[in-house]
């Protein structure tokens, strides 16, 4: 018994390439699942307009799982162990990866190393096991052959299993009729020979050589999975293999349907061999075009440890930038990448684990400070601004700087509060705004006026080190404002 992740696929078309920047606000964070579901329902961009077009998003299966729960009064994997593996008696389908090796007979995920121009090397490279189970109900599924036979024995019998009727036909027929219409790709066409292609119920549903194919895959680090069936025939395949990015599920998902229907060979293998040969020729083309157009001669406008500092955005975790010798690091999807200067202020984030260069367009605000990171993080939206956040800056500090402060224009008093070890700025007649720490200064400290660029609070020490000088600098206007003393 092998077991694997079956998790919905990262897709460029309908194919299995790995397109992996639609998962960047999921994978490693440590968020529970409504929190993130809130998060990526008020902040994620969208590339269409609504009912515009098909598409495929993890984060709204995680969201429909989280929901079954909640409705139910129990988890998403209590419901789903409870209502589905214990009834089908799927004993070694799990959703811990602990508790998969607990089991024992496991398989260890790999890939196929790649190098620039080289193509596929033909080396295994080990990966490490995804187990982040907070988007669970999109994919974080252990199971195994024998399990899923039992699975998709239940869509090829009319919903039963032995004498149980587990779903009735009738919403069996709606999961596997299409309720919506896909804009099939030039690979898929090419493959099947269809301009059709839709989507159920979960389930994609195609075309397939006088027949209709029902099926669904994944895609994992280190793992690969399709699962498909033709009810006319009431065949059903399960393919688990424990690589990642090649195509060898879909080949013996199709070439299992062809014998067992009989239908004469259609060279899945070398035809799909061939196909993916070119999409990597065509990855190898990308970051060769992109390093024919490096100007270089255009070097950074700052010095690296500018570019250091943490960055945010809403809906996305924080992308972080550290220095280590003459070179920075990118943090973003739970780890450290190279940043690679390219020209100008644009780097290229190496995110080796998906054999993808992210390029990172640092910018400047008005006082020539590096203060934004523009990320493209989804390929079909503008690119996605992270805001450097405030400079950590201790308690203490903030303390020593609350006070009122002599402001030049008279009947307006200036006084700094200070609010749950946050600073604020209180002006006559005006809201209080918060101070974000933002650089130390050669005189002291500045900050940045939240929602308000341009606006900077600078206190200023004396020669004694305490802070007696706040200086409020405006667009076209500064102005000094003297601590008033006791």
């Amino acid at each position: 018994v092998v077991h694997m992740h079956v998790q919905p696929p990262r897709q460029i078309g309908h194919t299995a390439v790995d397109n992996s920047r639609r998962s960047y606000h999921w994978i490693g964070v440590k968020f529970s699942r409504l929190p993130l579901a809130r998060c990526a329902a008020a902040h994620l961009p969208f590339s269409k307009g609504f009912r515009e077009g098909w598409q495929y998003q993890n984060m709204m299966y995680m969201t429909a799982g989280y929901l079954v729960g909640t409705m139910s009064g129990l988890t998403w994997e209590e419901f789903t162990q409870q209502r589905i593996l214990d009834p089908l008696k799927m004993a070694r389908t799990c959703f811990s990866l602990e508790v998969m090796q607990q089991q024992g007979n496991y398989a260890t995920p790999y890939r196929i190393k790649h190098t620039v121009g080289g193509g596929a090397t033909g080396e295994w490279e080990a990966r490490e096991f995804y187990a982040n189970p907070v988007v669970g109900p999109a994919g974080i599924i252990h199971s195994s052959v024998a399990d899923l036979s039992r699975w998709l024995h239940v869509h090829v019998n009319d919903g039963r299993i032995g004498n149980q009727q587990f779903v009735s036909a009738g919403n069996l027929a709606q999961m596997h009729q299409p309720q919506m219409v896909m804009p099939i790709d030039g690979f898929e066409a090419a493959l099947l020979n269809t301009t059709i292609f839709n989507y159920g119920l979960g389930w994609f549903i195609v075309p397939y050589r006088g027949y209709t194919l029902i099926q669904h895959g994944g895609n994992i680090d280190g793992f690969s999975t399709i699962v498909g069936f033709v009810p006319q025939a009431k065949i059903g395949v399960a393919v688990l293999t424990n690589i990642e990015g090649r195509p060898l599920r879909d080949v013996l998902l199709y070439e299992v349907c062809d014998r067992v229907l009989g239908l004469s060979d259609n060279q899945w293998n070398p035809r799909l061999l061939a196909l993916y040969e070119e999409v990597y020729k065509a990855l190898d083309q990308e970051q060769e075009t992109t390093a024919d157009e490096r100007h270089t001669d255009a070097p950074s406008t700052h010095p690296l440890e500018a570019f250091v500092g943490e960055y945010a955005a809403d809906g996305y975790p924080d992308f972080k930038v550290k220095q280590e010798g003459d070179q920075l690091q990118g943090w973003m999807i739970g780890q450290w990448f190279a940043l690679n200067h390219q020209h100008y202020n644009i780097f290229r984030l190496n995110l080796e684990r998906f054999e993808e260069q992210m390029p990172v367009n640092f910018l400047m605000n008005v006082q020539g400070e590096i203060d934004r990171a523009a990320i493209q993080v989804e390929p079909t939206v503008e690119p996605l601004l992270f805001k450097r956040k405030p400079m950590p800056i201790e308690p203490d500090v903030l303390a020593a700087l609350v006070d009122f402060y002599d402001f030049p224009i008279e009947g307006v008093e200036l006084a700094i509060l200070l609010k749950k070890d946050k600073l604020f700025m209180a002006v006559t007649g005006q809201s209080d705004t918060e101070l974000m720490p933002s650089k130390w200064t050669t005189a002291g400290i500045e900050f940045q006026v939240k929602d308000e660029t341009g606006t900077r609070v600078e206190f200023q020490k004396d020669e004694q080190g305490h802070y007696t000088l706040l200086v409020l600098k405006q667009p076209g206007m500064v102005f000094n404002a003297p601590r008033i003393k006791a």
